[in-house]
């Protein structure tokens, strides 16, 4: 009777210790498991609206052809400015008036402008915290935001 608590006792042991190890080695990924998939159809499912998606858009072609990682915008006047002094000068875009189709008074629209680019989810356009003057938005269009305008116009 002595040798069989001691082998019920033994494999009970052995079984606490293998349920130990295994949740310690797998029980983070069970436990996050469900979130990754919740995250992911969050992000893929996140329509914007068409005024965010031409905006995104505008951000992510000017970005492209300036060759740029991150756009700084003014937050007054919606000019870009260039950190590189070869850009400064091959480029004079303006966000404000690119986007609404204006030729002046872009500060009238700077309110509108405000609104729309934070309203922009973080998952497609990046803000960069920087410290400049006039206020700039500093941002850069993501890979997911990429991936999103390249789903939606092909």
């Amino acid at each position: 009777m002595t040798n069989n608590w001691g082998i019920i006792i033994t494999a009970i042991g052995i079984i606490q210790i293998a349920t130990g190890s295994f949740l310690t080695i797998y029980g983070p990924s069970l436990i996050h498991k469900d979130d990754i998939k919740t995250n992911d159809a969050i992000s893929k499912n996140r329509p914007l609206s068409p005024p965010q998606a031409k905006l995104l858009r505008l951000l992510y072609d000017t970005q492209t052809k300036a060759g740029t990682n991150k756009l700084i915008i003014s937050s007054t006047n919606g000019s870009i400015f260039w950190d590189d002094e070869t850009l400064r000068k091959k480029y004079n875009f303006n966000v404000i008036a690119d986007f609404y189709s204006i030729d002046k008074d872009f500060e009238s629209k700077s309110n509108d402008f405000e609104n729309l680019i934070h309203s922009i989810p973080i998952e497609y356009l990046k803000h960069i915290p920087e410290m400049r003057w006039d206020s700039p938005y500093v941002v850069s269009v993501t890979e997911e935001g990429i991936r999103y305008l390249r789903k939606e116009n092909p």
